[in-house]
């Protein structure tokens, strides 16, 4: 077995007394630290803590695959165990389904407010910036404005990921942004929420599905074909 971007054994350890698991077609599963699809059970091998805030859900109502999605209703969020990205490479993605326009909607926060070193996701900036990737203490040098406003209404697969220094935001599977604004940034991603930036409640009007982190490792590295079924898990 080969797992990239883990170190599976840190210390003395028991011998597996039985085949190891299957990654059903994901080679880099055992860098996942976070995947969620139908419920707040967290499908990644690292069975991470996942709490609902303020009315947020699952509900069958528009499930991109399988059976739910995450709801984002009135102040709500879910939070998750940390999942330090440090200065190496990273790939943070998920579907989203915007039904309102807002002033900064979050989808992703990963730091308490006015605190530093971790990422964020907005699906508008504001001001014409679109959807930009940003981290806690970087200021305006550290966002990356893609100037691309997601339309409303309908599923799109977004992710970010850094590789080597590089950062590189995908829309729908296509390059809309790259930079090394980031390089070098220790991103200890120390309390994640996911569909608001809490302190502010500048909440993500609609639905989220298929959450995938994976931690040391950048999957995507040019344009590609967004998933057209439910991750590995």
């Amino acid at each position: 077995r080969y797992t990239a971007g883990t170190a599976r054994y840190t210390a003395d350890f028991t011998p597996p007394t039985a085949t190891h698991p299957a990654t059903n077609g994901d080679i880099r599963f055992g860098s996942v630290s976070l995947l969620l699809q139908d419920s707040l059970a967290d499908e990644s091998l690292q069975g991470q803590t996942v709490t609902a805030v303020g009315g947020a859900s699952f509900t069958a109502t528009n499930p991109k695959f399988g059976t739910q999605s995450l709801d984002i209703v009135s102040s709500g969020y879910i939070t998750t165990s940390a999942f330090p990205f440090g200065t190496g490479d990273y790939t943070l993605e998920m579907w989203f389904y915007q039904t309102a326009t807002a002033t900064q909607p979050f989808l992703y926060n990963g730091v308490p407010h006015n605190s530093s070193g971790a990422l964020w996701v907005t699906a508008d900036v504001g001001g014409g910036g679109g959807l930009t990737v940003g981290y806690s203490g970087g200021g305006a040098a550290g966002q990356m404005k893609t100037q691309v406003v997601p339309a409303l209404n309908q599923w799109h697969h977004f992710a970010v990921c850094r590789d080597s220094g590089l950062t590189r935001i995908y829309l729908n599977g296509s390059l809309l942004l790259s930079s090394s604004a980031h390089s070098g940034v220790n991103l200890a991603e120390p309390a994640p929420e996911f569909g608001n930036e809490s302190n502010s409640n500048r909440r993500f009007p609609g639905y989220l599905d298929e959450i995938r982190v994976t931690v040391g490792v950048a999957r995507y590295t040019a344009n590609f074909t967004p998933p057209t079924a439910p991750f590995p898990n």
